[in-house]
């Protein structure tokens, strides 16, 4: 009889991490000031567009395309 042994979950405090993240990244210098505008020039003209943001955490880059009038359908998976 083969016996494995248990493999226990690596702690994670995922929650706890991306709240930081979030909280930083909204006013974050490259985010708010290079790569947010810059994703936002390069998507264009995009009311009435349908758009899928995968891994959106937070979803500031959601919420300025839905802004723009765009239909915007975020999901990030996050640990239960």
């Amino acid at each position: 009889m083969l016996l494995r042994p248990q493999i226990q979950p690596w702690p994670s405090d995922y929650d706890g991490i991306a709240e930081a993240y979030a909280a930083g990244n909204e006013a974050n210098l490259v985010n708010a000031y290079y790569e947010r505008p810059a994703m936002l020039t390069l998507a264009g003209g995009v009311a009435g567009r349908r758009i899928l943001d995968a891994g959106c955490g937070a979803g500031p880059p959601s919420a300025a395309l839905r802004d723009r009038g765009t239909i915007v359908t975020g999901f990030c998976k996050a640990p239960e």
